[in-house]
């Protein structure tokens, strides 16, 4: 990515989206923000989620590090993530993870400075079953 992409996330965000987990669809709300780190073209970062299923809600939290070469994720789960930046593509794709998912792809877009777009798209084992599961979320600048 762009360091000039990068630095445009700064600040504080809220979002709403959708989420999928195999057959199970929800609602998102979100909460992200970036903050810059001590090391160059690097931002650091913490996401909430509050995630509506029609049968429950979940919580989900997620800290990493944003860089123009790759993001590094840790997730309230435990699994912690690497996704390096793919020019070609661009999105970032994981490349080491944990066992508990796969072949993640996270595409950031930033339209303009008041709006951001999260696509998530990955496998994740669910109940010992490996199944898809994808977060789309539509960010708004709060700060």
């Amino acid at each position: 990515m762009k360091q000039s992409n990068l630095l445009k996330m700064l600040g504080e965000w809220v979002g709403v989206g959708t989420m999928t987990v195999g057959d199970h669809a929800g609602e998102i709300e979100e909460y992200l923000k970036l903050e810059t780190t001590d090391k160059d073209n690097s931002l650091s970062y913490i996401r909430k989620s509050r995630i509506t299923f029609p049968e429950r809600t979940v919580l989900h939290n997620e800290i990493g590090y944003m860089r123009t070469d790759g993001m590094a994720l840790l997730l309230s789960s435990g699994s912690y993530e690497i996704l390096d930046w793919i020019t070609a593509t661009a999105q970032y794709e994981q490349v080491a993870g944990s066992a508990d998912s796969r072949n993640m792809v996270r595409i950031v877009e930033i339209p303009h400075t008041e709006t951001m777009f999260w696509r998530n798209s990955m496998e994740v084992d669910h109940r010992g079953s490996w199944v898809s599961h994808t977060t789309e979320t539509k960010f708004s600048a709060i700060s």
